[in-house]
């Protein structure tokens, strides 16, 4: 979970952990933010299918609304920025911060952008990259993967 890494590091730097949020759908992440002590909200999501099919039909609703739901947080909370992780939560959390007039910044963990990192891309402020040459973003900003520091401390 980079995302996970990049929060801790936030508040390693003096960041309130009550300041740092998380939202994302139903799946592993519901559960690993809030077991790490951060603040974590659910919204629907849907992903793209690639083939035509008519679940897609419902992706503009469930984005709209996930978009409201994220405004509606970052108005209450004060939140001065989001940073995406890519995944499904990427776009309706771009188009909140646009709503929002905030920043909003993208990393790409992968050496190939997925779907919702290549689209939000063009409205980030900066977009960070795992590798300096990752496919689908063209100026990323090279930082390599955010790891956690427990990954670094181990017995030999």
């Amino acid at each position: 979970f980079p995302g996970l890494s990049v929060g801790e590091a936030l508040v390693e730097l003096g960041v309130p952990l009550s300041e740092v949020r998380y939202v994302g759908g139903d799946r592993l992440e519901a559960t690993v933010y809030p077991r790490a002590g951060f603040e974590f909200t659910r919204v629907e999501l849907a992903g793209l299918q690639r083939s035509m099919t008519l679940r897609n039909a419902r992706i503009p609703l469930v984005v709209l609304r996930a978009r409201t739901r994220i405004a509606e947080l970052i108005g209450r909370s004060g939140t001065k920025a989001v940073l995406a992780m890519g995944g499904y939560v990427t776009i309706p959390a771009a188009l909140a911060a646009r709503k929002r007039h905030i920043a909003f910044f993208n990393a790409e963990q992968n050496a190939e952008a997925g779907l919702a990192n290549r689209v939000t891309a063009r409205w980030a402020q900066e977009t960070f990259v795992a590798f300096p040459d990752t496919g689908g973003i063209p100026h990323g900003s090279w930082v390599g993967n955010p790891v956690r520091k427990e990954f670094w401390s181990f017995d030999r």
